[in-house]
Formats: structure tokens, sequence, C-alpha cells
């Protein structure tokens, strides 16, 4: 015999039921939703309740996502510099700089936006 017969698990077909439903999903792109793990939200007054979805998510969470960025060669330089100023690496630079500036600027965002509502209604 010049061929060895395969064995037998790559022999046999899907399941006809597992092949409609993973088309099904596939023609659809549909993602079934996961339980988006969120922080307790401890307000004192109104005002401080969460209006911005980031708001209601943990802080701590699992890094899941990232981006690409683009730097020129003084960027990229000025970021080694501080990450090995720091015993880090680059990216957890970036992060220590970008997140409690971001918020920062939420902050004051939020703040104007509440100042020109005081002011739209006369208080």
């Amino acid at each position: 015999m010049k061929f060895k017969p395969k064995p037998e698990a790559l022999r046999a077909l899907p399941d006809p039921e597992d092949v409609a439903r993973f088309a099904a999903g596939a023609g659809t792109r549909a993602v079934e939703s996961t339980a988006v793990p969120m922080m307790t939200v401890v307000s004192s007054t109104p005002s401080s309740a969460p209006s911005s979805s980031w708001e209601l998510l943990d802080k701590n969470a699992k890094p899941l996502s990232g981006i690409n960025l683009r730097l020129n060669d003084y960027e990229h330089e000025l970021l080694k510099f501080l990450a090995e100023s720091d015993d880090r690496s680059i990216q957890q630079t970036i992060k220590r700089l970008l997140i409690p500036a971001a918020e920062a600027a939420a902050a004051a965002l939020r703040r104007a936006c509440s100042d020109d509502n005081q002011r739209a209604r006369g208080d």
C-alpha cells in the first residue's frame, strides 16, 4: 500500500449543527455579549454621579486593548530617557503619564460644562 489511511478523527465530518451555528454567526458577525466588570461607584452628591462610561469600569482591570502610537525621534528619545531614569518600560512610562493627564482633562472638562450649565440656568 502506497498511502497510510487517515486516522478516524481526520476522516469524520463536522457536526452539521455546529457548522450551521458557526455559519450563522459568521454571516451576521454576531458576538455574544459578556458581562463588563464594573467597579462600585460611591457618590456623595448627585453632581458626582457617573455620567461617562469609563467611570463605571474598574481602573485596575487587566488591560485588554492597545493602540499604535507614532512617535518622531525626539518624542521616542524623550520617553526612552524618562523610562530608563525610572527603570520602567516606555509603555509603562506612557501609561503612567497619560492616564493621570487624561483624568485631569476629563475633570476639567466636566467642571467647565457644569459651570456653563449653571450659568445657563441662572444659578
